[in-house]
Order: structure tokens, then C-alpha cells, then sequence
């Protein structure tokens, strides 16, 4: 083990062959003040402990004249295997006494509070200069500027407390003590130790064990064991479910949307019922010191974001046992929660369903149902004015259906098409392969054999691209893209239908089907999906997602138990068009006729 002596006498200026304890750097710094948004989650660890205020700033600074040779260093640790028994029950305590990172408490001269970016991009300037030449000019006016408390009355012999610690740190904070400790590594330790001890009122063993305790066990204290990992600009891409559960809980800027991200992408990862094991357990640590009585700040805002957290995931369970409900009345209906929160719990609860029930909707007719049709008329005596008024139609069958308006047929498989969808349950779009969605589609599909026994002629060609044309202004991208896609399908392989086609109508087919158009590909499809979010009732066409759902499939969402937080994003999007349709639903009249045609194509 490199000792603290070892470490002033080396030449200041040598290269180091060891591993670079400083994390990647930001290459934006204005990355790490911004709040997190959804799938970026930038610096997002703060510490979950409860910290009393530090050391008085009145306290008269100790002048301390001292070198490594009067002072004996104190044994170190060298392994983190020693202290594997260390609990974190225990950091509460120690933590008693600790100060913030950064304080101006320096009485001598007022100086204007630095942003954590600033005070890193400093610290980084100076390692830089420091590798250049070996000097720098800002090292000690940067003492002077921002006086930097790292620990008071710290024990030291604890090293895992001291990692616990340096990763509940902010990213920037982290970053700055790493380059302090480069700095220090690459011969700046007399400066380091002087200025440190000075003003933390500190005697020079303590000063120098900690810091020979951080220069020793650097690589793993500065480590994160990948969890969680950090690309370049200091935001997270990959982390496990249970420290994405504690992040959320201890956000330092305590943004809503980190707590909406994981309570809408969980079902990647996990189930409600873990999801709320977690949140009892947490209960069961907060609840001593409520008991306790000792409500702080900190702990809560953490009660806060527990109770978003909690609504977040009740308001999508469809359904509740017994013994879950009763465990959340026992733990979340208490004095420690606010009454808002314990109102809106027994309210959810009450709206449950205890025993899992799927209602078929009333309005979608029986498929058994048997119905004598009308004799049909030959195609030459079919009128040339359509039926607008809905009341009118009394019967549909394959043969007067093209007597009836075009935009009356366009609601009517809307109509169709939203019963169905509405009946899916947003957690079942988590899984492209779920039954009800695979049964979803073969109805929708059924729709095609209609369009390929009766377009025979132009007329019928022209009357069903109409009704794709309002299917599309009406925003139902499903019955557009399966109209649009059977009548290219046509041209192309039914030579007779296609010689009678004019140029004109083939010209209305291309400019219509350009929306689902492969060469425009899908992000044009869902650009066009995203203009009419909380806007208008629509509903996706979900042939076009269900190929990117395969395509993002073939993305893992976990590796070595790590959440792939870009992959989740990007499901998480896809998976808000269905949501967002499902909570703004179509308002149309429905036709029992129509229905039951419809519902019999599928038999």
C-alpha cells in the first residue's frame, strides 16, 4: 500500500500507470443544472440520509503547523472485504455531523456563490493545467473563492459508509472530489492537506488518513459496480429496477417526471405487487423516525414523492386482491401521510375490482346471432344515390352496403374498430404478442376479405377508397391503412380491375396511402400521430406500430439485470399513442345492422 509519505516524496510530475479514478467528463456542462426529463436522467442520486447542521461557522480557524514527519499515519484500510458487515442502518449516525459540500462561510471576504458546473469547471481546468506543466495558478484563489468541506468527525476506518456517501453525491459533486483526489495523486498534497485541515477546523492526522483512505481505495469508491452506468454527458443509460426505485424517492431536484417515467415504464421491468412491496418496505425504514418525531426537510419531500409514486402504480392495477388491499390500508392510511394522499388511496381502492372480471361491452352485438338477409340487387340496379341518413338503414349485407354513403360506412367501421380497442387494457400494450391484441388485429384483418371478393369493378374500387378517405379524416389510421393497403394490393396483382382503373383514381390512391408510405417510413406516420395527441379521438394504426414493437423487441430492456433506459424510452413512447387514444374515445351512434355485418365477417 502507497503510503502518505511515499506519496510527497514521488516525483510530482511522473506518470501514473494506475487506472484514472476521474470519471468521463461532461462534454456539456449545462446538462448537469437541467432537469431530468423522461429517459434522461441526469444526476439523479442525492443523498437519502438525514443530516443535521454541520459544525458552527463561528468557530475561531485553527492555524495547524505540522508535517508527515511529526504526525504518524494511522492504519488505513486497503480492502473493502474487511467491512462487508458494515450496515447501512448505521449511516444516519455518522452522518450527524456532516457538512455540504460547498459552503462560503469564509467571514474575511464575501465571494459570490459558485453553481456546482462552475465550481467543476475549475477543479477540471486545474487538473488539466496541473498534467501540462505541473502548475497551476488558480489552485490556491480557488480555495479562497470556494472553501470546500468534504467531511467533519469522519470515521474513517468505514470505507464502505465513504462509498455509500460518494455516490448518494450528485454526479458534479463526485466528479469535483475525483479531480481533487487526481490532483492530489499527481503531488499537490501539501497545498491539499494545509488548506483542508485550516478550514475544517481539523487536525492533520484526521485530514491526512481520510485523504490516504480515498488515494488508497479510489477505483472502488469511485466506482459505481455499473449500476448505474453513465454515458459521456453524465446521464444514466442503464440501471437496476431497485436503484431506479431508490432514485426516484431521493431526486435531489424532486421532478415530477422521473416519478411519471417509472411509474409508466415499470411493467417493462416489473409487476405492481413488487413495485409496492418496495414501496412497504421503504414504509417500514421511514416510520422510525416518524415515530421518532424527527420530520425534516429531506425526509419529507421523500414521504411526497413516495405518495406520487403510490397513486402512480394503484391508478393502473386493474385489479386488487384482498390481502394487497389490506396491507396498503395498513401501511399508507396512517397519521404520516397527508390526508389528501390517504383519501385519494381509499378512493382508488373502493373503484377496484377485487376478483378480476372482464365486462364485454353490451354494444358490440352477438357473433351467434342469426339474421335472414334480403335478397341482394345485380350490380345494374343498384341506385346511384346513396343513403344518408343513418335511421334508414335497416339491414346491411355484401351487396347494399354500397348503397349506403361512404362517410356513414366510414363511422360505422370506426365505430367497429373502437369497440374493440377500447376494451384492451393499457398494460396489455406492453407485449406486442398479447392475445387480445393478436385477436384485435385478425378482426380488423377481416375487413380485407370484404374489399377483395366485391371491388370488381371501378365503381366498387371508387367507393371503397372514399371510405378510407374519411376513415383517415376521421383519424382512424387502422381502417384507412387495411382499405389503402388491400386496393394497392388489388392493382397490383388483379390485372382486370387494373386496366379498368382511370389515372385519376389511381392518382388518389397513391396520394392517400402516402401517410403509411414506406419510403416516408415511420417517423412520418407518427409525426402525424403525435399532432393529434389530447386533441381529437384517434385511433393508431397499430399495423404500423406492430413493426416497430418487433423491431424494439429485438432490443434488450434488461442486460445483467440493468435497465436499458433508451430502449424503455422509446417503448414507453410508443405504448403513450395507445394510451393517450384509449382516454379520448369516439362518440358515434352506433348501427346494430352494421355490427352484426361486420362481426359476422370474422366467422
Amino acid at each position: 500500500m502507497t503510503t502518505l509519505k511515499q506519496q510527497i516524496t514521488r516525483n510530482p510530475f511522473q506518470k501514473t500507470t494506475t487506472k484514472s479514478i476521474v470519471p468521463p467528463l461532461y462534454t456539456n456542462l449545462s446538462v448537469a443544472q437541467s432537469l431530468p426529463c423522461l429517459g434522461s436522467l441526469s444526476s439523479p442520486i442525492h443523498s437519502p440520509y438525514r443530516s443535521k447542521s454541520s459544525r458552527s461557522s463561528h468557530q475561531t480557524l485553527r492555524t495547524v503547523t505540522a508535517s508527515i514527519q511529526e504526525n504518524p499515519q494511522t492504519p488505513l484500510i486497503t480492502t473493502p472485504d474487511q467491512h462487508t458487515n458494515c450496515s447501512l442502518r448505521k449511516i444516519p449516525s455518522k452522518l450527524s455531523k456532516v457538512c455540504r459540500l460547498f459552503c462560503n462561510d469564509d467571514k474575511r471576504k464575501k465571494q459570490s456563490t459558485s453553481t456546482d458546473s462552475e465550481i467543476f469547471q475549475i477543479w477540471k481546468d486545474i487538473l488539466i493545467d496541473i498534467k501540462n506543466d505541473g502548475k497551476s495558478k488558480k489552485w490556491r484563489q480557488t480555495w479562497k473563492n470556494n472553501n470546500l468541506v468534504l467531511f467533519e468527525d469522519f470515521i474513517i476506518d468505514d470505507l464502505k459508509f465513504i462509498r455509500e456517501y460518494v455516490w448518494c453525491l450528485p454526479r458534479v459533486k463526485r466528479e469535483i472530489l475525483a479531480c481533487l483526489v487526481s490532483c492530489v495523486k499527481l503531488g499537490y498534497i501539501d497545498d491539499f492537506l494545509f488548506q483542508y485541515y485550516l478550514l475544517n477546523n481539523q487536525n492533520y492526522k484526521e485530514a491526512s488518513s481520510f485523504l490516504q483512505t480515498l488515494l488508497d481505495n479510489s477505483e472502488y469508491i469511485f466506482d459505481s459496480n455499473g449500476d448505474p452506468c453513465y454515458n459521456e454527458d453524465g446521464l444514466i443509460i442503464q440501471i437496476s429496477p431497485k436503484k431506479f426505485f431508490s432514485v426516484c424517492l431521493h431526486e435531489v431536484l424532486g421532478s415530477d417526471d422521473l416519478i411519471t417515467f417509472f411509474t409508466e415504464s415499470y411493467p417493462f421491468f416489473s409487476d405492481s405487487l413488487t413495485i409496492l412491496r418496495w414501496c412497504f418496505e421503504y414504509h417500514k425504514k421511514i416510520k422510525k423516525d416518524f415515530l421518532n418525531q424527527i420530520v425534516n426537510t429531506e425526509n419529507s419531500m421523500e414521504l411526497t414523492r413516495l405518495e406520487k409514486l403510490i397513486l402512480g402504480v394503484l391508478s393502473k392495477k386493474e385489479s386488487l386482491d384482498e390481502e394487497i388491499v389490506s396491507e396498503i390500508k395498513h401501511y399508507f392510511c396512517t397519521g404520516m401521510y397527508s390526508n389528501s394522499f390517504t383519501v385519494s388511496v381509499i378512493e382508488i381502492l373502493n373503484n377496484k375490482v377485487i376478483s378480476e372480471t372482464k365486462k364485454v361491452s353490451s354494444i358490440t352485438p352477438s357473433l351467434k346471432e342469426e339474421k335472414k338477409q334480403k335478397k341482394s340487387k345485380s350490380s345494374d340496379e343498384r341506385r346511384t344515390e346513396y343513403i344518408e341518413n343513418i335511421n334508414e338503414v335497416q339491414d346491411v349485407n355484401r351487396e347494399n352496403l354500397f348503397t349506403i354513403h361512404p362517410l356513414i360506412v366510414a363511422q360505422q367501421l370506426i365505430f367497429f374498430d373502437s369497440s374493440m380497442f377500447n376494451v384492451i387494457q393499457p398494460i396489455q400494450f406492453y407485449n406486442c404478442n398479447n392475445c387480445c391484441i393478436n385477436k384485435y388485429i385478425s378482426k380488423l384483418t377481416s375487413v380485407k376479405c370484404l374489399i377483395q371478393k366485391h371491388t370488381t369493378s371501378l365503381e366498387t374500387f371508387s367507393f371503397f377508397l372514399e371510405v378510407a378517405k374519411f376513415c383517415i379524416a376521421l383519424n382512424d389510421f387502422n381502417m384507412g391503412y387495411i382499405i389503402l393497403e388491400e386496393l394497392l394490393f388489388l392493382t397490383k396483382t388483379n390485372k382486370d380491375l387494373s386496366q379498368l382503373l382511370s389515372h385519376e383514381v389511381e392518382q388518389q390512391l397513391t396520394n392517400s396511402f402516402a401517410l403509411f408510405s414506406p419510403v416516408k417510413r415511420y417517423d412520418t406516420y407518427k409525426n402525424a400521430i403525435y399532432s393529434l395527441l389530447s386533441t381529437e379521438s384517434f385511433i393508431p394504426c397499430i399495423f404500423i406500430l406492430e413493426k416497430q414493437w418487433k423491431k424494439l423487441n429485438k432490443k434488450p430492456l434488461i442486460e445483467n439485470n440493468l435497465l436499458n433506459i433508451a430502449s424503455i424510452k422509446e417503448h414507453y413512447q410508443l405504448i403513450q399513442l395507445f394510451i393517450y387514444a384509449l382516454q379520448n374515445p369516439y362518440q358515434l351512434e352506433q348501427n346494430v345492422s352494421f355490427q352484426f355485418f361486420f362481426h359476422s365477417m370474422f366467422n
